[in-house]
């Protein structure tokens, strides 16, 4: 083979080495924020409802953010209410950089100072 033929075949393979690689999958991570990180409801009369306060949950990462649920936990969270104004929702699939916010009231509903901490955790179908 000649030297020039033996290059040619040199720089053949190169370039299906490279092209091998750009067509490699990248995985994409799934990665979200929550602004603010934290909500304080004032004192509130028994059994009246609050002003609806709001987070907001951001895609952050490089793939599509599917939800599955919202779920509270922590204690006496019957007090606390998802409010309908929420676009945070069971089905929905937040694209790469956008949000979507989750409203919630607090109605107590007996007289004491509870100072609970209570989480709120998005379900994702997609594993995070």
């Amino acid at each position: 083979m000649s030297a020039f033929l033996h290059r040619l075949h040199r720089l053949h393979r190169l370039l299906l080495a490279g092209l091998a690689l750009l067509s490699a999958p990248v995985q994409a991570a799934i990665t979200a924020s929550v602004t603010p990180a934290s909500l304080t409801f004032a004192a509130q009369a028994m059994n009246t409802v609050s002003p609806a306060q709001t987070v907001t949950l951001k895609n952050t990462g490089t793939a599509v953010l599917s939800l599955g649920s919202l779920v509270m936990g922590g204690v006496n969270t019957n007090q606390f209410t998802l409010v309908s104004s929420s676009t945070c929702k069971a089905g929905l699939s937040v694209a790469v950089g956008g949000s979507c916010t989750v409203a919630l009231q607090f109605s107590p509903t007996r007289h004491q100072a509870t100072g609970d901490t209570h989480d709120l955790a998005a379900q994702t179908l997609n594993g995070f």
